[in-house]
């Protein structure tokens, strides 16, 4: 009399192990598009969060800050002028860039500035110096653009649009208000 066993053969484990490695497969992909998502997201966030603060801290301390971009470390650094000549900048805070995304452009006001030339001072009085910065995530374009006038920071998907010039030649244009 035979005995009936009970269990799944080698063939039937291989084939579930096989299906299961195949999921993992697809999904990892996935979930690491939604890490870098959030990154970016996060990292978006700390630049208009960091306009402000730059801002504020100026008008408070009634001196100016500067956001730059420190080119070999990949972070943007925003500082407080020194009170005097003797003492040293101080440094209120840093946004490091976020893996897979680089910065395509730099302008400050119309013209294109190099990564270790860019910064933009914020002053005492509220204002700033207009800037437009443009990201590359991974193909994705998106730029972040600083108003002067009012510090105020906007940011949105595409390539930042070409500069218009404020200024008219003179004797060329007429100038309407």
């Amino acid at each position: 009399m035979m005995r009936s066993q009970r269990g799944f053969t080698l063939i039937e484990l291989s084939v579930v192990l096989a299906i299961l490695l195949l999921l993992a497969g697809l999904i990892t992909p996935s979930l690491r598009s939604v890490e870098r998502t959030g990154e970016t997201r996060a990292f978006q966030s700390a630049m208009r969060r960091v306009a402000t603060e730059a801002k504020q801290a100026s008008v408070n301390a009634g001196r100016a800050a500067t956001l730059r971009f420190e080119d070999t470390d990949g972070r943007f650094v925003v500082e407080l002028a020194a009170e005097d000549t003797a003492s040293e900048a101080t440094s209120l805070t840093q946004i490091d860039l976020p893996e897979g995304t680089t910065i395509a452009e730099f302008r400050k006001g119309d013209a294109i500035a190099s990564a270790s030339d860019w910064q933009v001072q914020f002053y005492p009085d509220g204002t700033c110096e207009s800037s437009v910065l443009t990201f590359d995530e991974g193909g994705k374009s998106s730029h972040w653009t600083l108003e002067g006038s009012t510090c105020s920071v906007k940011l949105e998907d595409g390539p930042a649009p070409t500069a218009e010039p404020d200024s008219w030649p003179a004797g060329e244009y007429e100038q309407r208000l």
